[in-house]
């Protein structure tokens, strides 16, 4: 096939392939596109490692104590009981500009349940957006149903979407709803992260 005349004839557009296949004869067969899934890809907006406290978190009180090192992991803050006295159970992160027009966000994070812990033992992720004053609860994560106490839970992660036109900012907080005072989860790593639709 002559391939001047082909470019001249050809009428793709911008960013479009075809694809054909020219048999002995030289007579062309279009080949069907193949559509691919567009990837989502998330970028971090903040991580927390947690190597010398809470870092760029706050903590509510008594119910939240740092740890350096235990369960063969380095830099770990615990947050215990919390159906009473919720503040006190809860690590919250600093008001978190959105300068990439973000649309969708997402909490990563690693963790480990005390091996003593209650049938009810459970933790949420709560947010707000644009200074809103009150929470908003994201997901909890139960004992057996979420995970399995005694051993680490790495990349745990929770979408959120906050349904309004414009996020300017976000907050989120990691807040214990466990009713027993043995309950205890041990975080070595949290992350956020945003996308656009």
């Amino acid at each position: 096939m002559d391939g001047s005349r082909l470019k001249k004839e050809c009428s793709l557009k911008n960013k479009s392939t075809t694809r054909f296949t020219i048999n002995q004869s030289g007579i062309a067969t279009v080949v069907p596109e193949i559509v691919q899934a567009e990837q989502v890809v998330w970028r971090n907006m903040q991580t927390e490692s947690f190597t010398t406290g809470v870092g760029k978190f706050s903590d509510g009180g008594a119910n939240v104590v740092y740890i350096p090192s235990k369960y063969n992991r380095n830099g770990l803050v615990m947050i215990k009981s919390g159906y009473t006295n919720h503040g006190q159970a809860s690590i919250t992160s600093q008001r978190i500009q959105n300068r990439n027009g973000f649309t969708k966000f997402q909490v990563v994070l690693n963790f480990f349940a005390n091996g003593a812990m209650s049938a009810d033992g459970k933790f949420c992720v709560e947010y707000k957006v644009n200074g809103a004053t009150s929470w908003t609860r994201a997901k909890c994560w139960k004992n057996t149903r979420e995970f399995e106490a005694g051993v680490w839970t790495d990349n745990a992660s929770i979408d959120i979407n906050p349904g309004v036109g414009l996020v300017n900012n976000i907050m989120f907080r990691i807040h214990g709803r466990s009713q027993s005072n043995m309950d205890r989860f041990f975080f070595d790593s949290i992350t956020l992260r945003g996308r656009k639709d």
